[in-house]
Order: structure tokens, then C-alpha cells, then sequence
């Protein structure tokens, strides 16, 4: 299989308990993940992430609706212990819609590995760089890519 850019579209802010939550929706053809996917998939997660507060945790992370060949994976990433990226995921298959599991052989893969990757960056940009950190500044940017291709 070949790789192809995939469209990777910001989603609404979002609140994960104390969390305060980019979101992305990302899809292997044109049909992105509707905005209440999103809140029906995060609300499935919840129980199962951030279930103690890590010991320095900036109150700020993301999460990836990605509808992909087969399955809809859900990835949630939050920023604690200073400079780490905890991370959640769960799968839906599509054959069962409504029925989301969390991960047992599956993982992020390298579209969303590219959200993760602007993520960190805009981490230390906004957060970890600063004296002060700059919770705005890291909220208000999202990455965007429109996942056409051109014969150059």
C-alpha cells in the first residue's frame, strides 16, 4: 500500500475532566469524522484516561478522531509529568459502529504520528520554552492539511 496524505481537520475544543483538549479529525478518503463522533467517541474514553493526576501536568493535551480503511481509532494524548505525552487509544470497527474497545494490537500510525509531531512542537514553543507559559497560544493552533496530492 502506498502512502497518501490524508486530510487532517481541526475539531472543536474540547474538556477531558480537568483537561482542556485539541481535537483533529483525520480520514483516509474525503469523508471526515462528524464533530459528535468526536463527543461520542470521547465520552466512551473518558473512564478510561487521566484516572490519577500526574504529578506536573499542564492541563492540556489532544485528541485524533481517525477514520481509517477499516477501523475509526480514537487517540488520546495529554501532557504531564512535565514533558511527557500519556497516551489512550481505543478501536471501533466499522462492521459494529456504536462499539468501541480500547486498543489491544493496534496503535497511532504516521498521520497521526504528524499531529503528534506539530503537537510536541507547539508544547515546547508555548509551554515548556516560555518563563510563562502561554496555555492561549497553544490552544488557538491546530495543524491542517487538505490531503490532495499533485503531479509536480
Amino acid at each position: 500500500m502506498a502512502y497518501h496524505p490524508r486530510t487532517i481537520a481541526p475539531g472543536p475544543l474540547m474538556s477531558l475532566r480537568h483537561v482542556s483538549m485539541k481535537t483533529y479529525r483525520v480520514s483516509f478518503d474525503a469523508t471526515l469524522p462528524e464533530p459528535g463522533q468526536l463527543c461520542e467517541a470521547m465520552a466512551w474514553i473518558t473512564p478510561f484516561v487521566i484516572k490519577k493526576p500526574p504529578f506536573q501536568h499542564a492541563h492540556v493535551g489532544f485528541a485524533i478522531l481517525h477514520r481509517g480503511l477499516k477501523r475509526d481509532y480514537l487517540v488520546v494524548c495529554y501532557w504531564a509529568n512535565h514533558n511527557e505525552c500519556l497516551t489512550q487509544i481505543a478501536v471501533r470497527d466499522r462492521d459494529h459502529p456504536g462499539q468501541w474497545r480500547l486498543a489491544d494490537n493496534e496503535s497511532f500510525c504516521v498521520w497521526d504520528m504528524q499531529i503528534m509531531a506539530f503537537e510536541r512542537d507547539q508544547l515546547v514553543k508555548h509551554i515548556l520554552a516560555p518563563a510563562q507559559p502561554k496555555l492561549a497560544g497553544y490552544l488557538g493552533l491546530h495543524l491542517s492539511i487538505d490531503g490532495e496530492t499533485s503531479d509536480r
